[in-house]
C-alpha cells in the first residue's frame, strides 16, 4: 500500500472535515429514524465511481484499474434489473489484471452488493461502504469497518437477547446454513450500522494520520 501523503495538508483537512461531517449527518439520521435520505448516499457514491473509473487506484491505471472501477459501478447501477452480473464478471477480471487496491475495491463491492441483496444490511449501509472503499482502497480499511460493523451487531444482539445471545447466534448459524436469509425471511437487522461505519472510519483515518498503520 502507499504511504499516507500528508504533503496537502490544506487539501486534506478539506477532505477530512467534508467526509466527516457526511458521515456524522448520516449517523444522526440513522440514530432518529433508522433510516438515511438515498440521495445522500446514492450521490457520493456514484461520484466516488467515476472518481476511481478515471483516476484509478495504484497498479491499475485507466486499464486495467479504471475500467475495473467503472465496470463495478455499473453492476450497482444494475442490480436492481439483473443484468448486474455482467459487468460484475468484468470488473473482477479486470481487477485480477490489476493492482491490489483494485482488487479490494472491485471485491468489497461485489461483497456490499451481495449482502444488500440477501437483506442483511440496507442498501443505504452498502452504498456508504463502498463510497469509503472507493475512497480509501485499502483492506486495512475493508477490515477497519468490518470490525465496526460486528461490533455494532454484537452490541446489538446482547441489547436484545442478553444470555441469550448464543441461542440466537446458533439459530442466525442455520439460517444461514439452510441459505435463509433477511431477504427471505423477512427478518430485517433494527439496529443502526451508519454510526459504526463512521467509527471504523474515523479509526482508520486517524491511526493512518498518526503514522500507526
Amino acid at each position: 500500500m502507499r504511504p499516507f501523503d500528508l504533503s496537502a495538508e490544506a487539501h486534506w483537512v478539506a477532505t477530512a472535515l467534508l467526509l466527516g461531517t457526511w458521515l456524522v449527518l448520516l449517523a444522526r439520521s440513522d440514530l432518529r429514524t433508522r433510516t438515511t435520505p438515498a440521495w445522500a448516499t446514492a450521490i457520493p457514491l456514484l461520484a466516488a465511481g467515476l472518481f476511481r473509473s478515471l483516476v484509478a487506484p495504484a497498479g491499475g491505471a485507466f486499464w486495467p484499474g479504471g475500467v475495473a472501477a467503472g465496470c463495478a459501478l455499473a453492476m450497482i447501477l444494475l442490480s436492481d434489473t439483473g443484468l448486474g452480473v455482467y459487468p460484475a464478471g468484468l470488473a473482477l477480471l479486470c481487477a485480477g489484471l490489476a493492482g491490489p487496491e483494485s482488487q479490494v475495491l472491485v471485491g468489497s463491492w461485489v461483497a456490499a452488493l451481495i449482502l444488500t441483496l440477501l437483506g442483511i444490511w440496507g442498501a443505504g449501509d452498502g452504498k456508504i461502504f463502498a463510497t469509503l472503499v472507493a475512497l480509501f482502497p485499502d483492506v486495512r480499511m475493508v477490515i477497519a469497518l468490518a470490525l465496526a460493523i460486528a461490533l455494532g451487531s454484537s452490541i446489538a444482539l446482547l441489547r436484545k437477547y442478553g444470555g441469550a445471545t448464543p441461542v440466537a447466534l446458533m439459530s442466525v448459524l442455520g439460517d444461514a446454513l439452510h441459505l435463509r436469509f433477511p431477504s427471505k425471511t423477512g427478518e430485517q437487522g433494527d439496529h443502526p450500522a451508519v454510526p459504526f461505519l463512521a467509527l471504523g472510519a474515523f479509526a482508520y483515518l486517524g491511526l493512518r494520520i498518526g503514522g500507526v498503520l
